[in-house]
């Protein structure tokens, strides 16, 4: 028995991803409002044992005062840095997903895993952009933000939150400014609260469903294989 191959074009349904999407960025939201209001709580408490132990000790004041605020810096950094790395993982995670969904609904061979690269994001637009024809243009218009808040996360998890030199410090300044404070006898950087994960949350759900709607409105090409029976 032979088997007869033809080209068909078809849309592909993308309103199950786009949900668990939002539905997941909706969850983030939650999670960051929760945890604000439980580091307010944790801090106006550290406020308290810092104002018990000025009492206790006031000649200590000063050396206090500078133990409590490089300790709670340090702390709430712990939350605010790895926030980062959360909405990083979300981003990767569904770019990925969205790639994947392309090559089991076209029965593809070429898959996702087949690029190679250390950058899962870069690798799959590159990927969007070979099998769906995605344009640059809307990649150049968020690549610049995202690309920074990429940078950053590296940074983050790389670099353990440090930068090089003054230039490097620059670059963080200049993309983040007002929202990082800087140790310079130890070049390292801290995040004051959660308002970057938040805009990175926003900016890489905004540009997910901005791939979502240009490939909704896509006909990919599938080959559909039939028995042949004459």
């Amino acid at each position: 028995m032979f088997t007869k191959k033809e080209l068909i074009t078809k849309e592909i349904d993308f309103s199950y991803f786009k949900e668990s999407l939002n539905s997941e960025k909706k969850y983030l939201e939650q999670y960051f409002e929760i945890n604000s209001e439980k580091i307010s709580e944790t801090n106006n408490q550290f406020s308290d044992k810092l104002l018990e132990q000025i009492e206790e000790n006031p000649s200590l004041e000063s050396k206090i005062i500078a133990e409590y605020e490089s300790s709670f810096r340090a702390i709430n950094s712990y939350y605010f840095h790895s926030s980062i790395a959360l909405i990083h993982t979300y981003f990767e995670s569904y770019i990925s997903q969205l790639c994947n969904i392309i090559t089991d609904h076209t029965l593809s061979s070429f898959s996702l895993q087949l690029l190679k690269g250390n950058n899962l994001i870069k690798t799959a637009l590159d990927y969007l952009k070979l099998t769906t024809g995605l344009n640059d243009e809307i990649i150049n218009i968020h690549k610049p933000r995202l690309g920074k808040f990429q940078n950053l996360r590296n940074k983050i998890i790389h670099e353990n939150s440090t930068y090089k030199d003054d230039t490097d410090k620059a670059k963080l300044e200049n993309g983040f400014s007002g929202k990082i404070e800087f140790d310079e006898t130890n070049n390292k950087f801290f995040l004051k609260d959660d308002e970057l994960a938040i805009e990175y949350l926003e900016k890489s759900n905004i540009f997910l469903n901005e791939i979502i709607i240009i490939l909704s409105e896509k006909e990919f090409v599938i080959e559909n294989t039939t028995p042949n029976t004459v």
